[in-house]
């Protein structure tokens, strides 16, 4: 129950839970809170597929949604930690080359605590018809907003500093797709324009 309480606070409190979020920070509990989020959202996704394609296609149809259900319990908390950890070490080192005076601890242990409730309130967002996309979208804003709210608390930051630690590193992503695409498609001409010759 302490872990939907300290989620409970953490989205609708941010401010108040990441100042209270002091001392040495246990990596170990942030990977529970972690473990928990993708259980949970994993259960979600599993119940879905077992009663849609139980539905859609009868007794085979369950025995496969079975079989996607099991897989989402299983990968969703490994790929919510293996995530957590790749997103805290990139982040650390956008926010040590700002001046950022967090550890590694804290750091991580911030980002977990927000990354946690959050993923289960976007499993269940997702399974809105329609609407769900567009909450989808405010949920993941929302996520920024703590996200940048936690870099504050972790490293010190001002609002604009802690936005940048993670603003740079998804522009750099950005132009490096970009720029790869672009690299992709003059192959491609290249490739269609030889052919005619």
């Amino acid at each position: 129950m302490d872990f939907f309480m300290t989620w409970k606070k953490v989205l609708m409190e941010p401010k108040k839970a990441f100042a209270q979020m002091k001392g040495k920070p246990d990596l170990m509990v942030a990977a529970k809170h972690l473990v928990v989020a993708g259980v949970i959202s994993g259960a979600i996704v599993a119940v879905i597929a077992l009663l849609g394609l139980g539905a859609m296609l009868g007794a085979g149809g369950a025995a496969i949604g079975g079989a996607v259900g099991l897989m989402a319990l299983i990968t969703t908390p490994i790929a919510l930690l293996i995530g957590w950890m790749i997103i805290s070490i990139v982040l650390l080192v956008f926010a040590k080359l700002l001046g950022g005076k967090g550890d590694f601890a804290k750091h991580s242990y911030i980002i977990a605590m927000y990354l946690a409730p959050l993923t289960v309130l976007s499993t269940i967002v997702g399974l809105i018809p329609i609407a769900g996309g567009i909450l989808g979208a405010l949920v993941s804003l929302y996520g920024l907003y703590l996200l940048t709210l936690g870099m504050m608390y972790a490293h010190g930051f001002d609002m604009v500093k802690a936005a940048l630690v993670w603003i740079i590193p998804m522009a750099l992503v950005i132009v490096l797709v970009m720029v790869m695409g672009v690299a992709l498609l003059g192959a491609l001409a290249g490739g269609a324009l030889s052919g005619l010759y």
